[in-house]
């Protein structure tokens, strides 16, 4: 064992499961090097951040130029890239989307929609989907129902969380129409029996699902979706933690379907390698003041240039 893992493992809290034990000396495009000269393909991307690949040119000239600049700015101060993100970010996002908040990480970015959903609506229920990945801190790990792992040892989780079946016909052996009933049966039987459709804030999906097993959701299931949150009031949240930013040859995975989502948390693949996260929302929730969703000081200036 080399002296920095010896000394990793005696400091570091394992709380996160690194995938290898390679040490990273430098990084460029694709490539890690160690500090014995190996050099290393990273076909994770640095846990799908780095699409751009490792120190970028341009992103770390942008990066330096704004250290020179200013560096904080917490919620102190209003400054120009922060707008200048968001208004590049209305230019990709679907008709409707209007507004945009910041955050640390996809955990916090689907928080913060929950809170929306539940500020904006008035209800406080949240219907997930099983099989999806939506974070593992306190509150998002309610919604994570990937792995049961997740939540051991933080019982009970937040209440007013509902899980129903996503559609997965591979592993239910059944046509992808067999597939999208059930689903959909048991949708409509959740909110007939366990909890009525007025308690209801917001439908919590990925179009892709992630963990779960990588499973796009199909469009006939997600319309209906679509369909039974509009007859009952209820807002429509994508996870696009995973799936945003051009990772399934459009914007937004939720792009191929045409169905209008009320709010989206996107992150992870910000295609820098910055730690920036974003939820956004459509008008039809825009009624947030300042007592609405909020989090941490997030949108900090030099995860913002990297952006132009």
């Amino acid at each position: 064992m080399s002296d920095l893992l010896a000394r990793h493992q005696d400091l570091i809290a394992p709380v996160i499961a690194f995938e290898t034990d390679v040490v990273a000396e430098t990084t460029e495009g694709i490539w890690v090097t160690d500090p014995d000269g190996r050099r290393y393909a990273d076909f994770a991307s640095g846990t799908a951040v780095a699409n751009l690949g490792h120190n970028h040119p341009a992103v770390v000239v942008a990066a330096h130029t704004q250290i020179d600049r200013m560096v904080h700015s917490g919620c102190i101060l209003r400054y120009d890239t922060l707008v200048d993100c968001a208004e590049r970010l209305r230019g990709i996002t679907p008709d409707g989307i209007q507004k945009f908040a910041f955050a640390n990480s996809g955990s916090e970015a689907v928080e913060g929609a929950v809170k929306l959903a539940r500020y904006s609506s008035g209800r406080q229920g949240v219907v997930t989907f099983r099989g999806g990945f939506h974070g593992r801190t306190m509150g998002s790990v309610a919604y994570t129902t990937s792995n049961a792992k997740y939540r051991d040892g933080y019982h009970p989780v937040l209440g007013s969380t509902f899980v129903t079946p996503f559609p997965h016909p591979y592993r239910w052996g059944v046509s992808e129409e067999e597939a999208i009933e059930r689903s959909l049966d048991e949708l409509r039987l959740l909110l007939k029996h366990v909890v009525t459709p007025k308690n209801i804030a917001a439908f919590l999906v990925e179009p892709v699902q992630g963990e779960g097993g990588y499973y796009p959701a199909p469009p006939a299931f997600l319309e209906e979706v679509r369909a039974i949150a509009d007859e009952h009031g209820i807002l429509l949240v994508f996870d696009e933690v995973q799936t945003g930013f051009g990772r399934t040859a459009e914007w937004f995975a939720s792009d191929h379907f045409s169905i209008e989502r009320t709010s989206s948390p996107w992150a992870r693949v910000s295609p820098t390698g910055s730690p920036s996260r974003r939820m956004v929302h459509h008008g039809r929730s825009s009624t947030l003041g300042r007592s609405g969703p909020t989090g941490p000081p997030s949108g900090e200036t030099l995860c913002r240039p990297r952006r132009r």
